[in-house]
């Protein structure tokens, strides 16, 4: 077992990549009003957004990677994870 002094500590560089959001993919599809989503936080999160953009899909909406382009923006994020919190409060000034 290792000793907490022994474990590597993710450095700032290293936090901030493991945090970066998950942005929608472009869908290349006329006629149809464009979805952008950005995810921040856990897994779930990620699985969240996938969700919300089947449903859109479904009512008729293609994704893009964006959020110029879109009709509707999309920002998922967790009240657990701080961190994901605080990016999305500030993301939305």
């Amino acid at each position: 077992m290792e000793r907490i002094a022994e474990l590597t500590i993710l450095s700032t560089d290293d936090k901030e990549a493991i945090d970066l959001p998950r942005t929608s993919v472009d869908e290349l599809v006329e006629g149809k009003k464009r979805l952008y989503i950005e995810s921040y936080g856990c897994q779930m999160n990620f699985s969240d957004s996938e969700i919300v953009a089947a449903v859109m899909r479904n009512a008729g909406f293609a994704t893009t990677s964006s959020a110029e382009d879109a009709d509707v923006i999309f920002l998922n994020t967790c009240a657990i994870r701080d961190n994901a919190e605080q990016k999305v409060r500030h993301r939305l000034k």
